[in-house]
């Protein structure tokens, strides 16, 4: 039984034979074997049956599986826990932390600059790039995170070729983003003033051609739409913006929809501390996708379908809708069995998973990376290779075997 201070989700039954699951899916995968896709489908549709005695289940809403409140609830299996007491963790009040210890930064690696990135003066230049400029709209606050910036959705536009003018975040991942919750529930996209700032007329680079002042707590010092905006970055159509406007046209490596599932508001004035949030290793709702791909490698693609339609009419719900409304986006997010596809049920892993470290380990389980990066990911997309499939061996953990024959690195490195 676990003691405190770690009262939460240790390694249980349903945890192992989910990674039973997973194991027997990967093995599957490598050597074609129809048993392991039909045992790893038998075992997650088990856990499913007896989810009550196991005390499991999705929550109606897809946003309340990300409430701190909720991170030892019913949707959660297993966690890596994070302790405030010296005793168990590494975690000293206001002390800050940048890695390298057994710390929970998970919060803050998606999150993009907005203190140094959300000028309001910002404007676009001759190229269609984001210029930041004039004084910023944001300072560092515990809601909105540390902006730690390792990470940001992939939402490069293809200029040519058959994904002309589209990208994989918006266009492939999050396509339905009016009936499916999860982009909505996953990312920020309004940052609401938390510092006033006065903004001349004759400022340079402001185009409104007004002055003004933010109001904390009520004007909105960046929106990032999930669409194109006529007059952004400073107007919305032919309408003076008091804050900055950055669609999906000006996201770059500085601004974008920042992850939203981790942040932990629990910090205070003490932002740049780690999280003692626990990091959600395994979801509940993830055993339904293994097994809509364990049932999908073993050629039955009506299971296939109906366990990607329980996820897919959860993420259907939202608490603001009507019961009408609620019904027939549920309606509108069912698939077909002709539907399910390899590609499709990645998609669904990315709209469901993201950010939630899995994606490198389901690409490699099957066989996609190198496919999928050089379908979506044009940056990385004439790099890549098949021995990426595995990574490299840290080098440091070779020159320590002194002993015997000399301890190999992954072919390619």
């Amino acid at each position: 039984m676990p003691t405190s201070p770690f009262l939460g989700k240790p390694a249980t039954k349903p945890v192992a034979q989910f990674l039973l699951a997973k194991a027997l899916l990967t093995r599957g995968w490598l050597t074609n074997s129809s048993a392991d896709f039909t045992q790893a489908a038998s075992i997650c549709s088990s856990i499913i049956a007896s989810k009550a005695t196991y005390g499991l289940d999705l929550w109606a809403d897809y946003g309340d599986a990300f409430v701190p409140a909720n991170d030892y609830g019913k949707e959660t299996m297993f966690v890596s826990d994070h302790s405030i007491d010296p005793k168990y963790g590494y975690y000293t009040v206001g002390g800050g932390a940048s890695g390298g210890a057994a710390q929970n930064l998970s919060p803050w690696f998606t999150n993009w600059n907005y203190p140094n990135n959300s000028g309001v003066n910002s404007f676009k230049n001759g190229s269609g790039v984001l210029i930041n400029s004039g004084t910023s709209g944001m300072i560092r606050d515990s809601y909105y995170g540390r902006p730690y910036i390792r990470m940001r959705p992939n939402s490069y536009f293809w200029p040519s070729g058959p994904n002309a003018g589209t990208n994989y975040f918006l266009d492939r991942a999050f396509t339905d983003r009016a009936n499916d919750s999860r982009f909505a529930n996953s990312f920020y996209t309004v940052y609401i003033s938390n510092v006033s700032i006065t903004n001349s007329a004759t400022a340079a680079n402001n185009s409104r051609g007004i002055g003004y002042s933010t109001v904390v707590g009520a004007d909105t010092a960046v929106w990032l739409p999930d669409f194109e905006v006529a007059g952004a970055p400073q107007f919305v159509g032919s309408r003076p913006f008091k804050g900055i406007v950055a669609p999906p046209s000006l996201w770059n490596n500085g601004i974008f929809p920042a992850l939203k599932k981790f942040m932990d508001p629990s910090r205070g004035a003490n932002f740049n501390d780690p999280s003692t949030r626990p990091c959600v290793l395994y979801r509940f709702s993830e055993v339904y996708l293994i097994a809509a791909e364990a049932y999908f490698k073993a050629g039955d693609n009506i299971n296939a379908a109906a366990m990607l339609n329980v996820i897919r009419q959860r993420a259907a719900f939202r608490k603001t809708n009507t019961p009408a409304q609620n019904t027939t986006a549920a309606t509108a997010m069912l698939i077909t069995p002709a539907q399910v596809t390899l590609d499709f049920i990645l998609d669904e892993r990315s709209r469901e998973l993201f950010g939630e470290w899995q994606r490198w380990h389901d690409l490699v389980r099957t066989g996609s990376l190198v496919r999928r990066v050089k379908e979506w990911n044009p940056e990385a997309g004439p790099f890549i290779q098949n021995f990426h499939a595995l990574r490299p061996i840290p080098q440091s953990q070779i020159d320590r075997v002194v002993e015997g024959p000399p301890f190999p690195q992954n072919p390619g490195y």
